[in-house]
């Protein structure tokens, strides 16, 4: 059965760090912007000042309506985002894929040599997943020991590449929620530069920003989707690697029982 590596993924493992120090200088970064160069404590602003004061971020509201239609459905990404999350931390673990009382009870009957029963067992819980990969050994029990590592290869790839298919969920996300930023921040600042152009031939430097301002807030909401679904990814992805493993070390033992019925 292919679980690749046991245990967390060092590689995840540091594209985490990488991804929460960015997150924490990027909103270092946000929160220096919004402070006032050269301003002390209680001294109004432009008294005391050695430099321009920079303007202050406007509000998530704000930022939300300059593009509220793009920016609807990142945030409804980010929602999908969240509750595929949860179902995984749910859903993806050692209990969820390789219940103990399952495996008390096939266990039992595999040292009891009913390999019928314990097919019927796994028959009528088809959805657990060691189920269908100890349904195949028992309905092969007959059979020489390299044909069950054969049977439990396949079975335990087919079900394994489900699984993955359905956490790479979470990397769709993470590249589709940027592309979306990207799109609303290119009509924003198609609206701004076509809006001016009718408006006014000479255009202030403080509008001209406003309006690509106001354009960039999709990439900005985008690339927050994009970095939590990434390491959403990373943590659902070291709980399957842990939850494989445990899943394929509970069929071999099981599998082992069988062997010695056989001699």
């Amino acid at each position: 059965m292919l679980t690749r590596p046991a245990g967390r993924s060092p590689l995840s493992f540091l594209r985490m760090i990488w991804v929460a120090i960015i997150v924490l200088i990027g909103g270092a970064m946000l929160w220096a912007q919004g402070t006032p160069t050269g301003a002390t404590p209680g001294t109004p602003a432009g008294v005391g000042t050695t430099s321009p004061i920079r303007g202050e971020l406007p509000s998530l509201a704000d930022l939300y309506m300059t593009s509220p239609v793009i920016n609807t459905i990142i945030v409804c990404l980010s929602v999908v985002t969240v509750v595929i999350f949860i179902y995984y931390l749910l859903t993806i673990n050692s209990s969820a894929l390789a219940p103990q009382t399952f495996v008390d009870d096939v266990t039992k009957l595999a040292v009891a040599k009913q390999y019928e029963q314990a097919a019927h067992l796994c028959r009528n819980n088809r959805q657990i997943f060691t189920a269908s990969i100890l349904q195949r050994c028992f309905e092969n029990a007959n059979r020489d020991a390299s044909h069950l590592m054969n049977i439990i290869e396949s079975e335990g790839n087919r079900r394994a590449a489900i699984l993955w298919n359905h956490i790479s969920y979470l990397i769709d996300l993470s590249s589709i929620a940027p592309m979306l930023g990207l799109l609303g921040t290119v009509l924003g600042m198609l609206q701004a530069f076509f809006g001016i152009n009718r408006e006014s031939a000479s255009v202030s430097s403080k509008v001209l920003a406003q309006s690509i301002g106001g354009a960039m807030t999709a990439t900005f909401f985008g690339l927050i989707v994009a970095i939590m679904a990434v390491v959403f990814h990373s943590i659902i992805k070291s709980r399957a690697l842990r939850a494989l493993s445990d899943a394929e070390q509970i069929v071999h033992s099981i599998t082992d029982y069988i062997k010695r019925g056989q001699s």
